[in-house]
């Protein structure tokens, strides 16, 4: 079994996959006022008691951002915690290597992935002459760059400056499963969480 941890959406999730499906799948969170580091544990308590992931638990995969620097921060401990104590092999996503498996689905790059994250913290990724991009947004006022003529979202999104775009959706755990094959497990990974603020101090 490999266990999925998505900790850039507004509410994290885990997701148990098993022979390439999707076996399980509970939001960590109720609502969105919730505290990550109060429910992680009793979440991750509650599948192992369903699944047995003490046995089963081959591998893990977490998401790396952009999200809120919270999620990640205790997401990515908590997954390392499991990884050491059960010696198994882990993983990192990031937006672009999700950019990456829709870029090589539709055949197409000229798109940009949008990121709605906890406490909607909000972020616009995209690619500009071979280099990954990922901004922080702050305001309606956001100025997407004229090459851009679609986005991809990982929630429904309103906001003014996408009203020019083709907008669609994307499932980042439904994804997932297509290009489960490609994704590299280590043991020994080091895991560096993309953490973007428009305070360059803290970048």
């Amino acid at each position: 079994m490999n266990l999925f941890l998505d900790i850039i959406s507004p509410l994290p999730e885990f997701v148990v996959i098993d022979y390439n499906k999707i076996i399980l799948s509970k939001k960590i969170l109720e609502t969105k006022g919730d505290i990550l580091s109060d429910n992680i544990i009793s979440c991750y308590q509650n599948l192992n008691k369903k699944l047995n992931l003490d046995k089963n638990l081959k591998n893990i995969i977490v998401t790396i951002g952009p999200g809120s620097y919270t999620s990640l921060r205790v997401g990515i401990a908590f997954v390392r915690g499991i990884q050491l104590s059960k010696n198994i092999k882990i993983a990192c996503i990031s937006i672009e290597d999700q950019y990456n498996y829709l870029s090589l689905k539709t055949k197409d790059s000229k798109f940009g992935i949008y990121i709605i994250s906890a406490n909607q913290q909000k972020f616009f990724c995209y690619k500009f002459k071979n280099k990954f991009i990922h901004l922080k947004i702050d305001s309606n006022n956001f100025k997407i760059p004229n090459n851009i003529k679609k986005m991809y979202c990982n929630e429904k999104c309103k906001e003014v400056f996408m009203q020019n775009l083709i907008i669609k959706t994307f499932d980042l755990k439904k994804d997932l499963i297509e290009y489960l094959y490609k994704i590299n497990f280590s043991k020994n990974m080091i895991i560096k969480p993309i953490y973007i603020s428009n305070n360059k101090i803290l970048n």
